[in-house]
């Protein structure tokens, strides 16, 4: 049986090499609620990620993922225990990450990014510093190098135990410097791909289990890998409320593919999951994970924009998936405040429960009054201008 009480903090620093602009990592990694220095997977980390640019593995554009949580539930029973993953990134001059695997699901993202933010500054400091030394000849470029991962242990430890066992970092309410609003949710209708094999080269092509011939080598050269279970959303119906498009900064912020972007970023990047499988102690083959919130900054004008989660699983292989999008950049009688939210994400898990209607749900929250879309498939989101086209495309009253 699986231990609940695990606990894995990978920490990462990425630079890169100014040339050939090729990244350098620095890798820590720590077990426990004491912080046991794992060697065995600092090594695996090293050699599986020594050709991967982290800061390439995230889909970025106007808006930028900083953390994330997800709930991570064992696929042989979806109601039962589920442990906890949350990830949190940054960076300027140079790229820092973090993930932890543990069996708390109450990090607080708002004050962990605080402190990544501290992490991030120091280890700027130490880079700097170095570079100095290195130019006037006090330090070599591979003692340079032992001195960041020198920095990066000591920093993740004291990380480490906010987290374990002082727990400042867990608990609390997820906070803004200003007050955010609703502008949007989603219902999603998914179901759990497994038996996958998937390409661990630059294409990350999925194969699956049915296909005529074994591979082994994929055409872009990648080894074929059993891959972890992939949650596949199949449709989504849309949530929001009159005259959106007159609120909004832009029409393009609020067309269907924009919206479920927010969604497609809220988990961690296939690339690295897949690569992460590698490592036996994470048992990812065994896990599904599903987003609980995801806190992204909006590049240009550093406002938030914050996507909360609830879910209901419907069987082994199905999970109904609400999702609520909120934003500091807007103010408007017609948005409702983020305040509502906990009461609002309460009443849709009482209501997804069974068969259910998005109407019927959403009627019965705080965004009564609000636009319900029709369902509509992923994949023809490409295709849709605009929310109020789906009703006349897939039917429904507008």
């Amino acid at each position: 049986m699986e231990d609940m009480r695990d606990i894995y903090n990978i920490l990462v620093c990425e630079l890169l090499e100014k040339e050939l602009e090729l990244p350098i990592h620095f890798f820590d990694a720590l077990e426990t609620n004491e912080a046991t220095s794992s060697v065995n997977i600092k090594k695996q980390l090293s050699e599986l990620f020594k050709d991967v640019k982290f800061s390439d593995c995230f889909y970025e554009k106007n808006f930028i993922l900083e953390g994330l949580k997800l709930n991570s539930l064992p696929i042989e029973n979806l109601k039962g225990q589920g442990s906890g993953i949350a990830l949190l990134k940054d960076k300027e001059d140079i790229f820092y990450f973090n993930l932890f695997f543990s069996y708390f699901n109450d990090i607080n993202l708002t004050n962990a990014s605080i402190e990544t933010n501290r992490i991030l500054d120091a280890l700027q400091g130490v880079v700097k510093r170095i570079e100095h030394q290195i130019e006037d000849g006090v330090l070599t470029q591979n003692n340079s190098l032992d001195e960041i991962e020198k920095n990066l242990e000591m920093l993740g430890r004291f990380y480490h135990w906010q987290i374990c066992q002082e727990a400042s970092l867990r608990g609390g309410i997820e906070q803004s410097s200003i007050t955010p609003v609703i502008t949007s949710a989603l219902f999603m209708n998914t179901f759990i791909q497994k038996d996958l094999e998937q390409c661990n080269g630059k294409c990350g092509s999925i194969y699956s289990d049915n296909r005529e011939e074994m591979l082994i080598r994929c055409e872009c050269g990648g080894e074929i890998v059993l891959a972890p279970p992939l949650l596949k959303i199949e449709n989504v119906s849309f949530v929001y409320p009159e005259k959106l498009d007159q609120i909004v900064i832009s029409k393009e912020e609020i067309s269907p593919k924009r919206i479920f972007e927010f969604i497609q970023n809220s988990f961690v990047p296939r690339r690295i999951i897949l690569l992460l499988n590698q490592l036996p102690e994470l048992k990812l083959n065994k896990k599904i994970s599903i987003p609980s919130i995801a806190h992204f900054k909006i590049k240009d004008t550093n406002d938030e924009v914050r996507v909360f989660f609830e879910f209901e699983c419907k069987s082994e292989n199905e999970i109904t998936i609400f999702a609520c999008i909120t934003d500091t950049r807007y103010k408007s009688s017609n948005l409702i405040s983020a305040v509502s939210l906990p009461i609002i994400q309460r009443d849709v898990k009482n209501g997804i429960s069974g068969d259910f209607d998005p109407n019927k749900v959403i009627q019965k929250t705080e965004l009564r009054g609000w636009k319900v879309t029709p369902f509509v498939k992923v994949r023809e989101l490409k295709n849709i201008e605009n929310l109020e086209s789906i009703f006349s495309i897939f039917g429904g009253v507008v």
